[in-house]
């Protein structure tokens, strides 16, 4: 797997079969994404992997479908067939329940993120009045370098569905789904969120059954809603390919708000957009200085354009207009983020000057594209600037604790992934 652009892989068959492809496939990637979590929640909460590994296995061992359990082992058996080291079922375990253990951690002193910029539009908006979604992650460095991989996964039960992901998770992390039903999805992880639930199933869990089952804007949502515990709390932007409908579900752990257009446009910037949801959020969205509201009125000024199609959509995603002092600076407020070369502290942004963290990619889905197996994807920043690590730790000594897992963002070219479902 080499790094700094985007990998396709195809896997398919049952969930042991799946997973053990991807286990003898990935294995260092694997070892690498486990190193880098660890590091994380070392960092951030002073918590240990084997903390994590008994917060997964006590909460929710005992609600993982049978056929998610299957993969996961599939994963640790081709892994260790492969390795010179050994992972077991609690350390895949723990990958993927790590999404929710983040949520509760933080629960008592909400973390704003300012993470992801997606947008949908259809109808009268976009050329063909057909569906177009766009999603960049915005992601620390030290972490985000893992999810360069674009995954084709051709189950033998539901349908086969193509993911962004990180080897060594059963969903995509990033979130950015479709598959051959037309069904869509991305997301922007809501910001202040200060609720959650240990009664439920976890996020990864939900999100993989969706887009592996799902049919319809409806039927996602509901594998979303069904079983919530709030974790990963996330504005999911929703688009299905057949009936060009497109939709928005923002949910909280108590509160969720369902809306779909067959006209129009949905941007989404972590911004929470609903009062009912609000209601579990920290934040008071009153000033443009956020980068919150700064790129969410910037998406709403570019998507009034009608006949939107992927090439304004790439312009979109590369976007450097700053909101607030209504110029062109890229930076925390501008939709292709750049956190490390920005000398402000976010009003409610909990990490420091020049931090660096920031867009890693960009990827576009059409409804058309999705029901036919295609899209464009590119890695690195949307805008093609690349981050060069030793560059920026010889600046910024204060981040020298990110060495080792701090890599090299180089920028790729757009690639289109005509990959179909067969």
């Amino acid at each position: 797997m080499e790094r700094n652009k985007f990998i396709f892989k195809k896997v398919s068959g049952n969930p042991t079969e799946i997973g053990k492809e991807v286990g003898k496939n990935f294995s260092k990637e694997i070892k690498r994404t486990l190193e880098s979590f660890n590091f994380i929640f070392t960092h951030d909460f002073s918590k240990s992997w084997q903390w994590l590994k008994e917060f997964s296995k006590d909460n929710f061992l005992h609600v993982i479908d049978e056929r998610i359990m299957q993969e996961m082992e599939g994963i640790v058996d081709g892994y260790n067939s492969v390795s010179n080291t050994e992972i077991n079922f609690e350390d895949i375990l723990a990958l993927n329940v790590s999404f929710d253990a983040d949520s509760f951690l933080a629960m008592d002193n909400a973390r704003n993120n300012g993470s992801c910029t997606s947008f949908v539009a259809t109808g009268d908006n976009t050329v063909n009045r057909d569906v177009i979604l766009a999603h960049t992650t915005w992601w620390r460095y030290f972490t985000g370098v893992n999810f360069n991989l674009m995954l084709k996964v051709v189950p033998d039960e539901g349908y086969s569905f193509a993911m962004q992901t990180a080897p060594g998770l059963v969903f995509s992390g990033t979130d950015f789904y479709y598959n051959e039903k037309g069904i869509m999805a991305s997301e922007t992880t809501l910001d202040g969120i200060n609720t959650y639930s240990l009664k439920g199933t976890p996020i990864f869990q939900r999100l993989r059954l969706a887009i592996q089952y799902a049919d319809s804007i409806d039927s996602f949502s509901k594998h979303i809603i069904d079983g919530n515990t709030g974790g990963y709390a996330n504005d999911y932007i929703l688009g299905d390919g057949k009936s060009k409908e497109i939709g928005l579900l923002e949910i909280a752990t108590f509160n969720h708000v369902l809306i779909k257009k067959n006209n129009g446009f949905i941007p989404s910037s972590n911004f929470v957009q609903f009062p009912e949801v609000r209601k579990e959020s920290n934040i008071v969205y009153d000033q443009t200085i956020n980068s919150d509201n700064s790129r969410l009125y910037r998406l709403n000024d570019l998507m009034k354009d009608k006949g939107l199609s992927v090439a304004s959509y790439k312009e979109i995603l590369a976007d450097h207009f700053d909101y607030d002092s209504k110029k062109n600076r890229p930076g925390k407020n501008s939709i292709c983020g750049h956190r490390e070369i920005e000398p402000n502290l976010d009003v409610f942004d909990k990490k420091g000057p020049f931090f660096p963290f920031g867009a890693i990619d960009g990827k576009i889905v059409s409804g058309d594209g999705a029901l036919k197996g295609e899209s464009y994807v590119k890695w690195g920043k949307p805008c093609s600037d690349e981050f060069d690590s030793k560059k920026f730790l010889a600046n910024h000594p204060e981040y020298i604790w990110t060495k080792d897992f701090l890599e090299d963002v180089q920028s790729g070219e757009w690639q289109f992934l005509e990959h179909g479902w067969q």
